[in-house]
């Protein structure tokens, strides 16, 4: 190289354009490096502030749920001991007879025959309605299978009578004013 040359590179101009290309790397540097994750940061921040907005929006709305089922709770709860005596958390098969035979005491129906049918204890692990079934045959009057019938619906254990079948007997002797044969299936219920 010689002298004029190197004079240019240490020129005015030389060194302003040096300066120039320093800057820009510099500047290029810190906009890659530094603001460039920064300005990422604040977006996905704001994206992150939004998704927060809507899940808190669903949780409001599901502790409002819970606190409605709570005041409802509150309300009722001196009632949810009838609903634990009219679905046991049990099958209580003693309770479903002893049911039975006190409505069929207090209206003087003879009963003639108690059957329970198969009750399954482990196939109610899902906590559904599962019903116990007593076969009930008895006699008594008109008025008598009524009052059973009406008493064993009033009773707080919750109880379906199915299938019945009222006849009159039939023997030759029979009189008119002779008891009536029932038939029928009661079903208990329980969770």
């Amino acid at each position: 190289m010689d002298r004029s040359t190197i004079k240019k590179l240490f020129s005015q101009k030389a060194r302003d354009y040096s300066y120039a290309i320093a800057f820009f790397f510099t500047f290029s540097f810190f906009a890659v490096f530094v603001i460039r994750p920064n300005v990422l940061n604040v977006f996905n921040t704001f994206v992150e502030i939004d998704e927060l907005k809507k899940i808190e929006r669903v949780y409001d709305n599901q502790i409002g749920t819970i606190l409605m089922i709570q005041s409802d709770l509150e309300k009722y709860r001196p009632d949810l001991v009838y609903v634990d005596e009219s679905l046991s958390s049990t099958p209580l098969v003693n309770k479903v007879l002893s049911d039975v035979n006190d409505a069929a005491v207090k209206n003087s129906l003879n009963i003639v025959k108690l059957d329970i049918n198969d009750i399954d204890l482990k196939s109610n692990t899902e906590r559904k309605l599962t019903p116990i079934s007593v076969g009930v045959d008895g006699t008594g009057s008109f008025e008598n299978i009524y009052g059973f019938l009406k008493d064993t619906y009033n009773q707080r254990r919750l109880k379906l009578a199915r299938d019945i079948k009222i006849s009159r007997d039939a023997a030759e002797d029979a009189t008119a004013s002779s008891d009536l044969i029932i038939q029928m299936q009661i079903e208990g219920f329980y969770l």
